[in-house]
């Protein structure tokens, strides 16, 4: 979610408090790609005149997906959905790529791959010397070999690599080809509340959700808070993990959706290759398996 841009171009984690905005606050201004990818305030489905409320789930982020969804009750189109096997995207980014590796890429290069992406998600393009003369630290945090003088662009591109093929199955093969397969240990973190209490999910002003503690306890339909539409609120119980609770928070009456709490490893170098396969070493005995495979 944060590495979406402002649609101006700039930085959604430049913002102060960018990484604790509300749910309906996130989605303002930004690149429109991420409001094809999940489900947004006041997205709705075709059959509802409401909008869409997330369930919060535990071990669930709270973002629901909405990139390969087909927003129709007809079932024939719904069990008839095209899929991509290559994408112009791929191949465009493959040459910006290619060239900022190289030390060679300029703004003309620029223009004719990522910034025909950037223009059609509404976001301004990418101007090569503002992006190598102000690398975003971030982006540098989470890929510390990237360096040089084309930092900034290859940051970039990564940027959108990962903005442009979100949940199309390309993450896991980019991370292993940039060695940053330590990005793999981090733990998902999803929406994020500050507290407990009333939340507008759908972006109109009027709460849909409620929190609270888990030592309370849920009433009765009929005795529900409303808002002042007159709906009901949905209510979750917040906890940590192990908690008899509905939504896990990081701090357990606040913070992140949390999926889980135990520790990821990557062990370098030896999970950027893979293990010969069984049938070979039976085929041929001398075949030996390297890094403890």
């Amino acid at each position: 979610m944060s590495e979406y841009l402002i649609t101006d171009g700039t930085r959604f984690t430049d913002q102060p408090g960018a990484l604790q905005m509300p749910f309906v606050q996130e989605f303002q201004n930004r690149d429109a790609r991420l409001m094809h990818t999940v489900a947004y305030p006041g997205w709705k489905f075709v059959a509802d005149a409401a909008p869409y409320i997330q369930k919060l789930n535990k071990k669930f982020t709270g973002y629901h997906q909405l990139k390969g969804y087909y927003n129709t009750t007809d079932n024939i189109l719904l069990n008839s959905v095209d899929v991509p096997v290559y994408r112009y995207a791929e191949a465009l980014l493959a040459y910006a790529e290619a060239l900022a590796e190289l030390g060679t890429l300029s703004q003309g290069d620029l223009d004719k791959s990522v910034n025909l992406l950037r223009v059609r998600a509404g976001v301004a393009p990418m101007n090569l010397a503002a992006a190598n003369a102000s690398p975003d630290p971030v982006l540098g945090a989470a890929y510390p070999l990237v360096s040089g003088s084309m930092k900034g662009a290859i940051l970039e591109i990564r940027r959108e690599r990962r903005v442009e093929f979100a949940l199309e199955g390309y993450r896991f093969d980019d991370l292993m080809r940039w060695a940053a397969g330590q990005l793999l240990t981090k733990i998902p973190q999803g929406m994020y509340f500050p507290g407990l209490g009333k939340y507008d999910m759908t972006g109109d002003g009027h709460e849909d959700i409620i929190l609270i503690d888990k030592s309370a306890t849920v009433p009765p339909d009929a005795s529900k808070e409303k808002n002042a539409l007159g709906v009901r609120l949905i209510y979750y119980k917040a906890g940590t993990i192990n908690d008899d609770v509905t939504v896990y928070l990081s701090n357990g009456t606040s913070g992140y959706m949390v999926t889980e709490t135990g520790v990821r490893t990557f062990t370098e170098p030896k999970y950027y290759y893979r293990p010969i396969p069984q049938t070979q070493v039976l085929l041929n005995p001398n075949l030996k398996q390297i890094f403890g495979w």
